[in-house]
């Protein structure tokens, strides 16, 4: 079938469109409240994210106290870490600075002991272990007087055995380890129990137990694996490079750091993603393949 009049066909339809974006942009836009208040919250972070004081970083909580809530601090929370993933570490300390005034507001001891163990977990990425180390303690003593959060101080002790070990205290590092897992078997807290695995793994490495470490490293991944703990699980699979890399398993390791730079890719790590393709690149140097070394760093 032919058209008689191609021309107004077109003229037609050129119409018809005309009439259908003129409808579709006078037609109010359908949105939910729960929509319109996750949109409010995304442009209150927006707003917060970017302080460059307290006092503006208070200025702008300050005016818009009508989202100081118990959600709100967790939901800036929830921000703050992946924001600390990504290594954003000033916006993430404006997220958690900020949910720690509200949560201190609302005289919430839970969100608070929360908060500030997350401060200090910022501040250890920033190389800042004293301060870590002061933060941790007074997270504990708060969820020490609420009580029953044997499974939140697990946490914090795997948090206390990482600071110890970037300050070289190994027996302090194994002595917390060794209390984390404790507490989180007791509670039943699995990824305290993957992360203290792995900590595990990570002192025998420094002792140079290479074996007793790869066990470790393989106990920590398998749980990992089945709570669906990818960016713990992904520490895992890192350490089992390192392991292999030592052991002069180069082609298990270059396997394990290709896919440890994967899953830190899907995380969106970018400085665990650099840090792993610098180990990969140095597997091909010691194989001497300069070629592949180069492609790995380009």
């Amino acid at each position: 079938m032919t058209c008689a009049n191609p021309r107004a066909l077109l003229r037609a339809v050129a119409l018809a469109l005309f009439i259908a974006h003129i409808v579709c942009a006078q037609t109010p836009k359908i949105t939910t409240p729960r929509a319109e208040a996750q949109s409010e919250m995304d442009d209150f972070m927006a707003m917060l994210m970017p302080a460059k004081t307290e006092e503006e970083r208070r200025a702008t909580l300050a005016a818009r106290k009508e989202l100081a809530t118990i959600e709100a601090a967790k939901a800036l929370m929830a921000r703050g870490e992946r924001l600390v993933l990504h290594g954003e570490y000033a916006a993430a300390l404006n997220l958690y600075k900020s949910a720690l005034d509200i949560v201190t507001e609302l005289k919430d001891e839970a969100g608070m002991a929360l908060a500030i163990n997350l401060i200090g977990r910022t501040r250890h990425a920033q190389n800042e272990y004293k301060a870590a180390l002061e933060l941790y303690e007074q997270s504990l003593a708060l969820w020490t007087k609420l009580g029953g959060k044997e499974a939140e101080i697990a946490d914090i002790c795997n948090d206390f055995a990482r600071t110890f070990y970037a300050l070289r205290e190994y027996d302090k590092t194994q002595e917390y380890y060794a209390k984390a897992m404790k507490l989180a078997q007791g509670a039943g807290n699995k990824k305290a129990i993957a992360v203290a695995l792995n900590g595990f793994g990570i002192v025998r490495f420094y002792r140079g137990e290479f074996k007793a470490a790869l066990d470790f490293y393989q106990q920590s991944l398998r749980l990992c694996e089945e709570i669906g703990d990818k960016e713990n699980g992904s520490n895992a699979v890192n350490n089992i490079a390192l392991v292999h890399n030592s052991l002069g398993n180069f082609r298990q390791a270059i396997e394990f750091y290709e896919k440890s730079i994967k899953l830190y890719e899907e995380l969106g790590a970018k400085k665990r993603v650099a840090r792993s393709l610098v180990n990969l690149a140095n597997v091909f140097i010691t194989l001497n393949d300069y070629l592949t070394t180069i492609k790995v760093l380009q």
